[in-house]
């Protein structure tokens, strides 16, 4: 699984108290050395008392240990400053932008000449919602697009599973860890779209701590 020092050093980053994405994407470029990163989160952090060197690496340490869990769910771990992560597209303030990405897939398919698409919608749709957005992934792939959706029940699933029927590629953007896939029920989907040369990212390695967080984590996913 690939993880690079840069990754480590957001990933820690955000743990601190008053470090979101909004000031990684403001102060971070990707070539910070772990004593520059602790000089900049000593200026923007709400911590109690200065952080040093020493705090600093038994965070990663801990982070990578939990990362070696995902080792044969997960491809590897990109960040912003790395050079193979994904470009965001439009006008994204820096609060919205994603800072770092779990992923099992082709990851090209998040780059700048991919012809992405989302597909969502109801948890529950009828027979005829379903039968017109199968016509219309169809033909949305036959055109070339990529149809990027989260893998939930209802239309989502349906948006996954045409673009697979239909031979195109396909994104699942996850509210939970590529080790916990959810829902459950689509765990063989997930699969499925990894097989046939799609992608699954998520923006988390760990499990949600309460139904409130899990419940947060489906309103982040939403914006990507």
């Amino acid at each position: 699984m690939k993880i690079t020092d840069n990754a480590l050093n957001v990933l820690a980053a955000k743990t601190y108290r008053g470090i979101g994405r909004a000031w990684i994407v403001k102060h971070l470029k990707g070539k910070e050395t772990a004593t520059k990163l602790v000089a900049l989160l000593n200026e923007g952090a709400k911590e109690d008392r200065p952080i040093t060197l020493t705090d600093f690496e038994p965070v990663r340490h801990r982070i990578n240990e939990s990362i070696a869990k995902l080792a044969g769910y997960s491809d590897g771990v990109v960040a912003i400053g790395d050079e193979d992560f994904p470009p965001y597209r439009g006008n994204v303030k820096n609060s919205d932008q994603p800072v770092v990405l779990f992923y099992c897939g082709d990851l090209r398919l998040l780059s700048r000449p991919s012809r992405n698409i989302a597909v969502i919608g109801l948890l529950t749709p009828d027979e005829v919602t379903e039968v017109a957005e199968s016509d219309v992934v169809s033909k949305l792939v036959n055109c070339g697009a990529t149809i990027v959706s989260g893998l939930a029940l209802g239309c989502d699933t349906v948006a996954h599973r045409q673009a697979l029927r239909s031979e195109g590629k396909t994104v699942a953007i996850l509210p939970s860890p590529l080790n916990e896939i959810l829902p459950s029920a689509n765990k063989e989907l997930a699969e499925e779209i990894v097989k046939k040369d799609g992608l699954l990212i998520t923006e988390y390695f760990e499990k949600a701590k309460s139904k409130m967080e899990l419940s947060g984590r489906y309103q982040e996913r939403d914006r990507l």
